[in-house]
């Protein structure tokens, strides 16, 4: 049996199990979305953000849904929306966490705050996001980013897959619930912006056919016009009900436009501001 597989060691050093528990109950609702504007706090001589490290496997960035006013002269807060805060955010090679509205921001210990914004980061190959290691990103070589860029689709990919699960059948199964969980903890913390389609696309390599499926389920997510689709062991593109969405492989026009079309016709958000 492996000792500790890939996934459980990063999950592990980001320490989300920590994370999710420093989440308390907002003083209002929040409503974040990826246009949400927060103000972050920054080191007021260098302009750069205010960054620590909580757990050994993530860097945490500060921002406020309301501007704070404070005599502390060694920070301000500038104002960005999230998903420009995540962008830039992405261009680092670990974990990056947003803690909004944070009670404390000290370093080596988990901060509480009222939520949690989760940036995918940029594989520096592909030039696309991913919302698990880095080291995992291969297949996003085979996407052309000029064709995704030219027709405005938006995506976050992830990938979970069987080698990555010990041999033993108990362990295998709380490893499942684990990555589930981390999925369920995630998607709802992604700020994607809005183009021609808006997806999570989760990758699932497995050999067993009913561990995959226990993947494939409705997530939330923070931006009500995106959508979580799957690609399979069998390279089947299916939705949250298991739907297949059909596409031709040949090239990436045949790829993208069905899932284009598909988010069209059953994402009721997007409908309304299309």
């Amino acid at each position: 049996m492996k000792e500790v597989s890939n996934f459980l060691s990063w999950y592990e050093k980001v320490n989300f199990d920590a994370q999710k528990q420093s989440i308390r109950k907002p003083a209002e609702y929040l409503n974040l979305s990826y246009y949400s504007i927060v103000y972050v706090q920054v080191h007021s001589s260098t302009k750069d953000f205010y960054q620590i490290f909580e757990t050994e496997g993530a860097l945490t960035t500060f921002a406020f849904t309301a501007k704070p006013t404070s005599e502390n002269k060694e920070f301000i807060f500038e104002e960005y929306t999230i998903g420009e805060l995540s962008l830039i955010l992405s261009q680092n090679k670990i974990a990056q966490l947003v803690k909004i509205n944070p009670v404390t921001h000290d370093q080596h210990k988990i901060n509480q705050c009222e939520e949690i914004i989760f940036c995918p980061l940029k594989d520096m190959n592909s030039k696309q996001l991913t919302f698990t290691a880095l080291d995992q990103t291969l297949p996003l070589m085979a996407i052309d980013q000029k064709k995704v860029h030219s027709m405005s689709f938006e995506a976050v990919y992830g990938f979970f897959r069987d080698s990555d699960f010990p041999t033993d059948s108990a362990a295998r199964t709380n490893h499942i619930f684990k990555m589930i969980h981390f999925i369920e903890f995630a998607l709802k913390r992604i700020p994607l912006k809005f183009g021609s389609s808006s997806v999570i696309c989760i990758f699932l390599d497995f050999d067993n056919p009913i561990e995959e499926n226990q993947f494939i389920q409705d997530y939330e997510l923070l931006d009500t016009y995106s959508n979580v689709i799957f690609v399979n062991n069998n390279l089947e593109i299916v939705n949250t009900y298991r739907q297949k969405i059909e596409y031709n492989g040949d090239k990436m026009e045949t790829i993208l436009m069905p899932i284009i079309n598909w988010q069209k016709d059953n994402n009721s958000a997007r409908q309304e501001l299309l």
